[in-house]
């Protein structure tokens, strides 16, 4: 007589399911990419944006690899919230962070082409009026380093060499450069 016994093994596991969810149905408020410049001789600059949050009460934040006000250097960097919620699904916010040393010249538009005026009999200068250039610059931080006399000034008999000077807050510079051609009348006498 042969005896078998068979045995049933029962294994049990616990599965957890992950599902991503997006970004925009769980925060209010995940930032585009944001882009700094760093000042002059510097590596490293502060940026902030607006706290991010949940806009869904059955989420909780769990994880920031940064916060608003962190200091970042030059370079790109990825920033990731993450929160859960029920059944553990998982939301993402992820944006850039790029830091940029600054070294893009202003742009200077509008600039005069040279300007010819002839003096009246006698006169030896004519006011001469121009629209001045404007200036623009991707930091931000733009001004005009040097004008020339103002539209509307007098120009005496000759040539005169205008130049714009603008810089930005990095050292970078444009110019704009035309001329005032005052022509005389020659006095005839008969």
């Amino acid at each position: 007589m042969v005896l078998c016994h068979s045995f049933v093994y029962l294994i049990y596991h616990t599965f957890f399911v992950f599902e991503d969810r997006h970004p925009t149905d769980v925060f209010e408020n995940c930032p585009d990419p944001i882009v700094k410049w760093v000042a002059p001789h510097q590596t490293s600059t502060t940026v902030t944006w607006d706290t991010i949050q949940v806009e869904n009460d059955d989420y909780n934040i769990v994880l920031r690899t940064e916060i608003p006000g962190s200091r970042f250097y030059v370079g790109t960097e990825k920033v990731s919230v993450l929160a859960i919620g029920p059944s553990n699904h998982r939301a993402w916010c992820n944006f850039t962070v790029t830091v940029q040393v600054d070294n893009e010249q202003p742009v200077i538009t509008g600039c005069p082409s040279t300007i010819r005026r002839v003096a009246s009999e006698g006169s030896t200068s004519v006011e001469v009026t121009w629209i001045e250039p404007t200036v623009s610059d991707n930091s931000g931080s733009v001004y005009w380093e040097s004008k020339p006399a103002e539209p509307g000034s007098p120009f005496s008999v000759g040539t005169s060499d205008l130049t714009y000077v603008a810089s930005d807050g990095f050292g970078n510079k444009a110019t704009c450069s035309f001329q005032i051609v005052i022509s005389g009348r020659l006095l005839c006498s008969i």
